[in-house]
């Protein structure tokens, strides 16, 4: 079984730490790209959501796994609203990422890409 350390699971929470799973209903997987805004229209059909990132680039989030440049697991709050857990470059790492966390936290995972 596969060691992974808080950076492969926790790279986007704060100090690379365990999130409280209860503040969630369950885990998804994204395909996301990172894009600065003038790289076209941010209300592309295939997005479902889209974050700002520091360095002024937009993460467009829901892409098919053809066109996504790195992969993201997302707890789900209540109201769909989104957190995002770790980030992680290719799918089968991410889908193995995905696994270790449904089972450290309890929650039904899903891929969406």
């Amino acid at each position: 079984m596969r060691q992974f350390t808080n950076d492969d699971l926790f790279n986007c929470c704060e100090h690379y730490a365990e999130p409280n799973w209860r503040d969630f209903t369950s885990l998804q997987l994204l395909g996301c790209k990172a894009i600065a805004p003038q790289e076209g229209s941010l209300d592309m059909q295939a997005v479902a959501l889209r974050e700002f990132l520091n360095d002024g680039k937009y993460v467009l989030q829901g892409l098919g796994r053809d066109r996504a440049e790195f992969f993201t697991v997302y707890g789900i709050r209540e109201g769909s609203h989104a957190q995002a857990i770790t980030s992680i470059n290719e799918l089968a790492s991410a889908a193995m990422v995905l696994k270790e966390l449904a089972r450290r936290s309890g929650l039904a995972a899903h891929v969406l890409c």
